[in-house]
């Protein structure tokens, strides 16, 4: 007749009610023992029958102890709370950047590690060096990470939740993560307690959305001459207040010697000719490179980027300005004679308000003389938005969880907003060559994170299991909890296939509240 029992060293147990979970948190055996004076700290916690182990959990620590009242014909007792070994994960810190991307969404070369890689890094902060991965899509960019001595374990945490995958410390003392819904069944011993009925709930989402960063693009935007009016505003020069009678083509640059004596002057020399104003594409439209993305006025690109998309480009890391000009240093033959010509000066833009400030005036020359204001283009990069009451356009893929059920309703979400769809217009001077496009990549990433995050919803069917008796079943992908209990010589052990069915311990979206809060306040 088996003789079931639990031991730990230095403590006699009378009894051991032990719940292994997945994820990073440790899992409690809630123990009692014989009251005594000095009790160890760490050992090995081992289920038995008799003298042989049938299994057992390395290094674990006692968390707290209770006394427990005395009842008749015993004394005191402890009540224990035995944490296997993960109780060390979380005092362990990592330090690392890895995936940053570059402006146009590529990843910088000599900082890329594939998302296993960079779960392996994970685990070795936290001591493991035994452990198999197994992921959904082998192909998955992990997001950017820029930790600075950051609780490993909530890194952890969060960059296998997101890809549907479960953390799991198998009974051979060793670490897996595996996708939800994969693994072995149950298996088959004879001693099972109740009936296996599968159940499938039906609170569901319907689907699954990946939702990326905004979508960047860089066009090229033609300008307008505007100038700074007695009362703050900013307007093109002809609809300033203090404009000339005959117009500015009239008056010399810098001088202004038509406009009044004083604030307006000033005004006049600070910014006719120099401030120059987003105003629509070069195109002459509001037309986005591609009609899913539309704006309605061309403040709906704004901010300004300050940098530029195109990293291929070794001319310009930075907005620049180009066209038909004129200016004082004369150092290029095309501004001499007024052709296309880049502007080769330093000059301030403000990314807020669209507006670029030269240094000094920058006109066109007429036939007559006289001078115009230049025809000047930006070159820029920027995020867009419908109207102003829209946020920014961002690029998704949904993904339908189950399309031969009725079954589910509305979108679960998973973000990855370093990763974007980015756009880049090419030009020769102002005609339109080709399009920089990265939609067929950030696709590809997008429907495998959403179909990775999925898992989290299709591992069904659900179904709890009892026996009668102590079997040393692993965790996995669709064991979700094992419970094994020990009372005197009595034991049975409980199983929720991809079911967390234990009131003892949070569900897997309330213990990601927790690690979220907790990574985000660098806990």
């Amino acid at each position: 007749m088996p003789n079931f029992g639990v031991t730990f060293p230095e403590l006699k147990l009378t009894r051991g009610d032990m719940l292994l979970t997945h994820g990073i948190a440790p899992s409690v055996c809630v123990a009692y023992a014989v009251a005594e004076p000095t009790v160890a700290a760490y050992g090995d916690l081992a289920f038995t029958d008799g003298a042989t182990p049938i299994l057992s959990f390395k290094d674990c620590a006692i968390d707290q102890y209770t006394m427990t009242p005395p009842a008749v014909r015993r004394g005191f007792r402890y009540r224990v709370l035995i944490l296997d070994r993960r109780w060390k994960w979380k005092h362990c810190l990592i330090s690392g950047r890895y995936n940053v991307r570059l402006a146009d969404g590529t990843i910088k070369a000599d900082t890329k590690k594939t998302y296993k890689e960079v779960l392996e890094i994970l685990l070795k902060a936290l001591g493991e060096t035994s452990y198999d991965i197994r992921l959904t899509a082998d192909g998955l960019e992990p997001p950017e990470v820029n930790w600075s001595r950051q609780r490993a374990d909530l890194q952890l945490a969060y960059l296998c939740d997101r890809i549907g995958c479960l953390i799991v410390l198998r009974l051979d003392n060793t670490i897996k993560i595996v996708p939800y819904g994969e693994g072995p069944t149950y298996p088959t011993t004879g001693m099972e307690l109740n009936p296996v009925i599968d159940t499938n709930p039906s609170a569901l989402p319907k689907n699954v959305v990946a939702t990326l960063g905004p979508t960047k693009f860089q066009m090229k935007i033609k300008l307008e001459a505007v100038g700074v009016d007695y009362d703050g505003s900013i307007r093109p020069i002809d609809e300033l207040t203090y404009k000339p009678t005959a117009g500015w083509q009239y008056e010399i640059p810098g001088v202004f010697s038509n406009v009044p004596d004083g604030e307006e002057r000033q005004l006049a020399r600070d910014t006719v000719y120099r401030w120059y104003r987003i105003k629509q594409f070069s195109d002459g439209t509001l037309d986005l490179p591609v009609p899913e993305y539309t704006i309605s006025d061309i403040e709906d690109i704004l901010p300004l980027l300050p940098q530029l998309a195109d990293v291929s480009d070794d001319t310009a890391e930075t907005p620049f300005v180009e066209g038909y000009l004129f200016n004082s240093d004369l150092k290029g033959i095309n501004e001499e004679e007024g052709d296309f010509a880049r502007f080769d000066d330093e000059f301030e833009l403000d990314t807020e308000r669209g507006i670029v400030k030269l240094p000094y005036a920058v006109f066109k020359v007429l036939d007559t003389g006289h001078q115009d204001p230049a025809e000047l283009y930006l070159t820029a990069a920027f995020y867009a938005r419908k109207d102003q009451t829209y946020a920014r356009w961002l690029h998704e893929y949904s993904h339908e969880i189950n399309k031969q059920s009725s079954i589910g309703y509305g979108d679960a979400q998973v973000e990855q907003f370093d990763m974007f769809r980015c756009l880049i217009q090419h030009y020769s001077d102002l005609s339109k060559t080709t399009l920089s496009d990265n939609r067929n990549d950030v696709n590809d990433q997008a429907r495998m994170l959403a179909e990775s995050n999925a898992k989290i919803y299709t591992a069904l069917p659900t179904m709890s299991m009892q026996w009668n008796g102590l079997y040393p079943i692993d965790l996995d992908g669709n064991v979700h909890m094992l419970r094994w209990l020990v009372g005197g010589k009595a034991a049975t052990t409980w199983g929720g296939k991809n079911l967390e069915y234990h009131y003892q311990t949070m569900s897997r979206s309330e213990k990601r509240l927790r690690y979220e809060s907790a990574r985000a306040l660098h806990l």
